[in-house]
């Protein structure tokens, strides 16, 4: 609950500066240090016009019975006096929607941080309120058109949630053809085509469309076909072998000749015959003369009867 204590008439004395911050006279400290308050303190200014300001004070240091008002909240209260009263139990803020009311703020870059650095110097926000803020060398003008919960709320020391709602923005038109004149055109320039078409989305038998005959070919040239197409790839692969066998190189007679056979001691060596015909041995590299063959003599024993 809000509650309010009057302070008294003061004079309006405007000064230059961007915020929602007054300064009152020292007697008003001595005054409200008897209430025992926190050092946080939040006026209202009320006009003779009954129009109404929510403010904060900053310094105490102004001139008796004057109070110091920025110059925008003075011209918004629109007189010479106000009646100053004390508010206090103002529920913190939390979420807030504002609206510029000129379109060149939204080309500037990091706008969105710009305003969160800029609402750091007001500690009241109303609803519907229009505050000003100056970014670099302009002053740029916002409407409070949402606040969460309340009217009136404290965003002293808080993380407060700021949206944009950009009035500005229009939603690029995109020129859809009209497709009803254009089936009407094709239906009036081939009306054949378009009905049977239509008959075959409904389900129903397609009337009245031409047919190309099948024509199958005869058997015999196919035949003729097959043989020409064998018989030629017979007469490419032929010379391709010829080349190949010619193009082999000539196998070394040193691979050619078979391994010497080694002699074991269980296989003796096979006496030659006469049945056999002899071939002549090559002479040996080492040996001058060549080995006559040895003769083996066999004896055969009688076995005696017992």
């Amino acid at each position: 609950m809000k509650r309010s204590i009057n302070i008294g008439k003061m004079i309006v004395f405007p000064y230059e500066s961007y915020s929602n911050y007054i300064n009152l006279p020292a007697r008003c400290l001595e005054r409200l240090s008897n209430l025992h308050m926190s050092n946080t303190y939040f006026f209202e200014l009320k006009s003779e016009s009954k129009e109404l300001v929510y403010v904060g004070v900053k310094e105490f240091i102004s001139t008796d019975d004057c109070v110091e008002v920025p110059c925008w909240l003075s011209e918004h209260l629109q007189t010479d006096y106000a009646n100053i009263t004390l508010i206090k139990n103002i529920p913190k803020g939390e979420y807030i929607k504002i609206e510029p009311l000129e379109e060149e703020f939204f080309s500037l870059p990091d706008n969105d941080k710009l305003v969160e650095y800029e609402l750091s110097k007001y500690c009241l926000l109303q609803l519907n309120q229009i505050i000003p803020m100056q970014i670099f060398d302009k002053v740029y003008k916002f409407k409070i058109i949402e606040i969460k919960d309340h009217d009136l709320i404290d965003i002293l020391n808080i993380d407060l949630n700021v949206d944009f709602n950009n009035k500005f923005f229009k939603e690029p038109e995109i020129n859809y053809p009209d497709l009803n004149k254009e089936i009407a055109s094709i239906i009036q320039e081939k009306p054949d085509v378009i009905h049977d078409t239509e008959q075959i989305f409904n389900g129903e038998k397609p009337e009245n469309i031409p047919v190309e005959p099948i024509v199958f070919p005869d058997r015999d040239k196919l035949r003729e076909a097959r043989l020409k197409f064998y018989t030629k790839k017979e007469v490419i692969k032929a010379p391709e072998l010829l080349k190949t066998s010619q193009e082999l190189e000539p196998v070394p007679e040193e691979s050619i000749k078979a391994p010497e056979q080694t002699k074991t001691p269980e296989q003796p060596e096979q006496t030659k015959t006469s049945e056999q015909p002899e071939k002549p041995e090559q002479p040996s590299e080492k040996l001058e003369e060549p080995i006559p063959p040895i003769k083996i003599k066999r004896k055969y024993t009688k076995k005696k009867k017992i």
